[in-house]
């Protein structure tokens, strides 16, 4: 386990292939440091909450086929969010926490195993449509954004 987490400056090492665990929140991680990170395909836990991100277009290109939690909160990122992939960069991942952003529209298609999804304090007007077949989910957090209402399909989720 790596936890950088504070160091508003850090810069990454170039190989980090043995890595379980890194802690990177709240330093001023800009997007093209995250390719720095290509070789830590074992990296099982990402925290980048606080690094004033406002694109993950490098860490979509990556593959962590290990990665069970990510946690992007209290970023910059938004309007408009897409994580949809072809190549399933993230194929365990379970937990993914955006809350705390800019985002009022999501595209997401990621593993079934996908349990927690937080994406409260966004600009969110409607809840996301994807939603409707994440009957994988235990854990929807959508508060604090600007719904007015709630879509029928919520009261079918499974769990």
């Amino acid at each position: 386990k790596l936890d950088v987490s504070g160091n508003p400056s850090i810069m990454l090492p170039s190989s980090l292939s043995n890595l379980l665990h890194l802690d990177l929140s709240g330093t001023t991680l800009i997007s093209s440091k995250l390719g720095t990170m290509a070789s830590a395909k074992t990296l099982c836990s990402l925290s980048a909450a606080r690094c004033r991100l406002n694109d993950i277009t490098d860490l979509l290109a990556i593959s962590y086929p290990n990665l069970i939690y990510l946690d992007l909160r209290d970023n910059r990122l938004g309007p408009k969010l897409e994580i949809e992939s072809h190549t399933n960069p993230w194929p365990t991942l379970g937990q993914l926490l955006l809350g705390g952003n800019t985002i009022s529209s999501l595209i997401l298609k990621l593993p079934d195993n996908l349990a927690v999804l937080d994406i409260s304090r966004n600009k969110f007007q409607r809840v996301p449509e994807f939603i409707q077949f994440a009957s994988f989910l235990h854990s929807l957090d959508l508060s604090n954004n600007h719904l007015s209402n709630l879509p029928v399909f919520l009261g079918f989720l499974d769990k």
